[in-house]
């Protein structure tokens, strides 16, 4: 990507010198959501001049362990409207980015005693820190490094069917991706954490922080994820819902294919209108198209998926309102318009904010993850380090 980028600027440079307008250039970049194409902006200047410069704007974002986030997106989400940065962040990350390290590197100065915390010594890396905390580490050079203020996004947002998880725009398609729904503010630094495929709909986790992705996608941490499936009953000129033998087989392990059995933490027949059936099927995997094939080896169809947890993080409403109507967008699917994503919690079937009620997002709709979700997200990865990769090495004072 350096050597892409440094002949693109020899490019713009050389169109310049000879007074020829540049075209519009892009530079395709390997991310967590396959490669992309950022487009190459040309920024007025003279040659040899100290701004000359090739500016691609997600170039840097589009790391998966951004350390110090995306200038742009922080400065704009100070403009009135725009989506501020998360108010709480893990300690470990604050430290990453104060000595450029990654969370595992992280930490060993927590561990020893190198880390301060408004002027405190902290020892907790399982810590979470406020935006406005100042953090303070001794790197193992024994110099003092002042970690720079957070400049992350912990959102879930509903994924509308008809969505295609990724940041390109396939020409050969008329789906709309994924980058159209993020919200204002926070446009260049976020990635999905995880994905949903085209035809599937709820809860999907976006961030900047690609420990928090590391570690509620890798299988080693097997973070829950609960899916709502519809299905057409009807079979064999019979019409009847997954019997308890068919979910127990499920719940033991089904042979989707590729060699490893496909094992459902838990399921269950939830809704029964005579033709369509709602089962909840919890696993902690994410395989390619796990659940439909899952569905599939037990002989039933996957007409609507809609992910409504993960981990501790739900609070997608179950819509429509009937298996039928679920049935019918299957068989007639529409191309959703999609535009920024809008905070969720008011109107027509949605939980609302007020005191007791839970926050139900509806398609299209975001909102913060929690300070206490994100921990519990990496408590997962935390531990999984301990047990694998302990902490060790020098030893301060």
């Amino acid at each position: 990507a350096a050597a892409a980028a440094t002949a693109a600027a020899v490019a713009l440079a050389a169109s310049s010198a000879a007074g020829i307008a540049a075209p519009s250039m892009a530079l395709p970049v390997w991310s967590a959501v396959g490669w992309v194409r950022l487009p190459l902006r040309r920024v007025p200047w003279s040659i040899g001049s100290r701004e000359s410069r090739i500016v691609g704007p997600r170039l840097r974002c589009l790391r998966g362990d951004l350390s110090r986030g995306c200038g742009s997106a922080a400065g704009a989400s100070e403009e009135e409207g725009l989506l501020q940065p998360a108010a709480v962040v893990p300690l470990l990350r604050r430290v990453g980015a104060a000595c450029n390290l990654s969370v595992r590197a992280a930490r060993l100065l927590v561990e020893n005693r190198r880390v301060l915390v408004d002027g405190a010594t902290c020892t907790d890396m399982r810590a979470m820190v406020a935006a406005g905390s100042s953090v303070r580490v001794f790197n193992k050079s024994r110099e003092e490094v002042e970690a720079p203020p957070p400049r992350d996004f912990y959102l879930k947002l509903f994924k509308p069917r008809g969505v295609l998880t990724t940041h390109r725009q396939d020409d050969r398609s008329s789906a709309p991706i994924i980058s159209a729904l993020y919200p204002r503010g926070a446009e260049d630094v976020l990635h999905p954490v995880g994905r949903l495929d085209r035809d599937s709909e709820g809860l999907l986790l976006l961030s900047s922080d690609g420990s928090f992705t590391l570690f509620a996608t890798m299988p080693a941490t097997h973070v829950p994820k609960e899916y709502m499936v519809v299905t057409d009953c009807i079979r064999d000129g019979l019409v009847a819902p997954p019997s308890e033998a068919l979910l127990a087989q499920l719940r033991e392990g089904v042979d989707i294919g590729d060699g490893s059995p496909a094992v459902a933490a838990a399921a269950e027949v939830v809704e029964f209108d005579g033709r369509f059936a709602r089962i909840r099927l919890v696993v902690t995997e994410g395989r390619f198209h796990l659940v439909r094939r899952m569905m599939r080896a037990v002989g039933f169809s996957c007409l609507q998926l809609l992910r409504t947890s993960v981990g501790d993080m739900r609070g997608v409403v179950l819509r429509p309102d009937t298996l039928a109507e679920a049935a019918h967008e299957a068989w007639h699917p529409d191309v959703p318009a999609v535009a920024p994503a809008t905070r969720g919690g008011g109107g027509s079937g949605s939980g609302g904010s007020g005191p007791g009620k839970e926050l139900l997002l509806r398609p299209g709709e975001f909102a913060e993850v929690r300070p206490e979700e994100v921990q519990a997200i990496y408590d997962r990865g935390l531990e999984w380090l301990e047990l694998h990769h302990p902490v060790g090495g020098w030893r301060g004072p």
